[in-house]
C-alpha cells in the first residue's frame, strides 16, 4: 500500500476566499482519500510560491503517514491537487486530471493570510454538530514556511491529521484553553482524588509541566492549580489522543482515544458536543461504517 500523497500543482482562477465552501468531492477509495483540493489565496505573496508549494507537498506526505497511523491503517491521502493563483505565472503546472474544473471555493484545505483571532494558528471551520463535516481547514503562509511556529502548533504533518479529523469526521478538540471557563486547561479530577490535572484525553497520569507563552514555568497554588494563562506540555505522550495535540506538540505520531481509553470526565469540546470518544464518532462516519 502506498501511504504517501501523490500531489499535483494546478493553476486556477482565484476568488477571495471567505467562508463560502462547496460540498467536498473527497472520497475514500480502498483506504485512500482521492479528490483532496488545497487552495492558495491570491492574497498570498507570489514571491513565496516555491517555498509554499514545497512546504505543502512535504506537509501532505507527512500528514498522510500521520493519518494512517492515527486511523490504525484505515485511511491516508492518496491524491491531492494544489490550486495556485493565476497571478503565480512562474509556477510550473503539473498534470492534474480534472483540475480545469476545480475552483478555489472547492478547497478542502486553504492557505490564506492570517485571520483574527487565530493569526497563524491552524484551524478548521466547523458546524458545531457532532459527526458533521467541517467547511475547510485554514493554514497561513507563515505556518507552512516558518519552523518557529511548529513549536507552538505542532509538526505540520501531525497538525494536518488533527485538523482533518475535525474537517472530515466532525470530531472536536480534547484540550482546554487558558481563560476559558467552559473549556478550562485544567480541572479537579474525581478519578484522581480531586487532584488538578490537565484537560486532555490520555492515560491516567501524563508527565509534563505548565508554562506560559514565554515558555516560563508557571507558579502553582497550594492545591496544584497553575496561576495565569498557562499551557500544559506533556513530556511523555504515550497513549495521548491526537485531539490533545497542543499538549504533545513535539510528538510526531499520535492516535485517537477509543471507548476504552477515552476520558469522559475532562471538560473538552469532544465530551460536551459528542459525549463519545473520537473513535466511536469516526466509526459512525460513512468512511468507516462499513468496516473500511
Amino acid at each position: 500500500m502506498r501511504v504517501w500523497a501523490c500531489v499535483f500543482v494546478a493553476v486556477a482562477v482565484t476568488m477571495e476566499m471567505g467562508v463560502v465552501a462547496t460540498m467536498s468531492k473527497v472520497e475514500l477509495v480502498n483506504n485512500g482519500y482521492e479528490g483532496v483540493v488545497v487552495g492558495v489565496s491570491s492574497r498570498v505573496d507570489a514571491s513565496l510560491a516555491s517555498e509554499i508549494i514545497a512546504g505543502l507537498k512535504k506537509m501532505l506526505k507527512e500528514g498522510s503517514k500521520a493519518m494512517l497511523k492515527a486511523t490504525r491503517n484505515r485511511a491516508y491521502l492518496r491524491d491531492v491537487t494544489i490550486l495556485v493563483p493565476l497571478s503565480w505565472t512562474h509556477v510550473e503546472e503539473e498534470d492534474a486530471e480534472g483540475a480545469l474544473f476545480l475552483k478555489q471555493e472547492d478547497s478542502d484545505i486553504r492557505v490564506d493570510i492570517p485571520e483574527s483571532p487565530y493569526q497563524d494558528q491552524p484551524y478548521t471551520l466547523q458546524t458545531g454538530i457532532c459527526g458533521a463535516s467541517g467547511l475547510y481547514i485554514h493554514y497561513t503562509p507563515a505556518y507552512i514556511t516558518d519552523d518557529e511556529l511548529v513549536k507552538w502548533w505542532g509538526a505540520r504533518g501531525t497538525s494536518l491529521a488533527y485538523e482533518w479529523a475535525k474537517l472530515r469526521w466532525g470530531v472536536f478538540d480534547e484540550i482546554g484553553y487558558p481563560g476559558d471557563p467552559k473549556y478550562p486547561p485544567h480541572y479537579k479530577s474525581m478519578r484522581h482524588g480531586g487532584s488538578v490535572v490537565p484537560t486532555m484525553c490520555g492515560p491516567t497520569h501524563v508527565e509534563g509541566g505548565w508554562e506560559d507563552e514565554e515558555e516560563t514555568e508557571c507558579p502553582r497554588k497550594r492545591d496544584g492549580t497553575p496561576e495565569g494563562n498557562c499551557y500544559f506540555t506533556a513530556t511523555n505522550c504515550s497513549s495521548v489522543s491526537l485531539m490533545s495535540l497542543y499538549s504533545c506538540r513535539s510528538q510526531p505520531e499520535l492516535e485517537f482515544c477509543d471507548e476504552e481509553t477515552h476520558n469522559y470526565e475532562a471538560p473538552t469540546k469532544q465530551n460536551r458536543i459528542c459525549k463519545l470518544s473520537v473513535w466511536q464518532v469516526m466509526e459512525g462516519h460513512r468512511d468507516f461504517a462499513s468496516g473500511a
